[in-house]
């Protein structure tokens, strides 16, 4: 199984000051709870969490969605993942929000972690990855 989980933090351009509580936001997550992942005889998983700066940062619900396969992709090997490991991807950005002329500008920043397991395992999140790929800009 493949469990990605999707961490997004965002912000307008008001709570850029606000760094403290962004830096309380987890880089892996355990949300999950065993029940929420179903039989976990899934071939792709997806989890997803959002916080928002309007809500001080605090984690929305987690979303689990299963997936019974993976369309065929052409074969592209960055990283080797074992079973029982995974890795994790930080990125960021900005846009402007609809309607606006690049005044309004609208900040996020997204962790991904990517796990290959056996089987369900609320805690794979809780290792290390063995991988770390940070493409983090200097957002202003």
């Amino acid at each position: 199984m493949i469990l990605f989980q999707e961490l997004i933090c965002s912000w307008g351009k008001n709570l850029r000051s606000a760094g403290e509580l962004r830096r309380n936001v987890p880089a892996a997550d355990t949300f999950l709870s065993p029940s929420e992942a179903g039989t976990g005889e899934f071939a792709v998983a997806h989890h997803s969490v959002l916080f928002l700066g309007e809500e001080e940062f605090k984690p929305s619900k987690a979303k689990l969605t299963e997936e019974v396969g993976a369309p065929e992709r052409p074969d592209r090997h960055l990283i080797n993942l074992e079973k029982g490991q995974w890795v994790q991807v930080l990125y960021n950005g900005r846009s402007a929000l609809s309607g606006t002329v690049h005044t309004d500008w609208r900040y996020s920043q997204w962790t991904t972690n990517v796990a290959f397991i056996e089987k369900f395992d609320e805690k794979i999140f809780s290792q290390e990855p063995i991988a770390r790929i940070s493409e983090l800009a200097d957002l202003r």
